[in-house]
């Protein structure tokens, strides 16, 4: 009986075990993902977080923080509106995160997106497209993503704005600020 009692004691402790012990990792991704998010005095002048998209998204093995600031109106494209979307992916291994940068990097593909390689000026690896939105509409736009991988960490930075900015530029200005915890602000362009 006594025996049976102590296999039992460690059957329950192990059930709680495991998720705890799963809650710290998880928990420990999540505080190692917003690190490097921007803090508020770090984003672009005229942009705001819109908190009501925050989002921490847990996968076995993954956790991946987003944040979207916007100018303007944060759902609805108008002629001052302009978004940046932020992505922050921490792996429980490097393999894991090569894994899922290479399945952003098919999924891209998959879209039909041109995707230009940009190793060498973030992170260890770096991949970036652009897209427009909203064509044949008062508002079009254009998107550029900047996709990195660093260790186990996978950064997306998707940065919207008007046609005729270089917002590709932007997203990967951006994204090389987050790698060196530097503002988000936007490189000096002449308009």
């Amino acid at each position: 009986m006594r025996v049976t009692c102590l296999l039992f004691a460690l059957l329950l402790s192990l059930g709680v075990a495991a998720p705890a012990l799963a809650q710290d990792r998880s928990r420990g991704r999540a505080e190692a993902a917003e690190a490097y998010l921007p803090t508020p005095n770090a984003i672009p002048e005229g942009f705001e977080q819109q908190r009501q998209y925050d989002r921490v998204l847990e996968e076995t093995g993954i956790t991946r923080v987003i944040r979207l600031y916007t100018r303007d109106h944060p759902e609805i494209p108008t002629d001052q509106h302009a978004s940046i979307l932020l992505s922050v992916a921490v792996s429980d291994s490097v393999e894991a995160a090569m894994r899922e940068y290479q399945d952003v990097l098919a999924g891209l593909q998959d879209k039909g997106y041109g995707v230009t390689s940009l190793d060498g000026a973030v992170g260890e690896q770096a991949l970036g497209t652009q897209w427009d939105l909203f064509p044949g509409t008062d508002h079009p736009k254009t998107t550029g993503l900047v996709h990195y991988r660093s260790g186990s960490l996978n950064i997306s930075v998707q940065w919207t704005d008007d046609l005729d900015k270089p917002v590709l530029q932007w997203a990967l200005s951006a994204a090389q600020a987050l790698e060196s915890r530097e503002p988000l602000g936007r490189p000096h362009v002449s308009s």
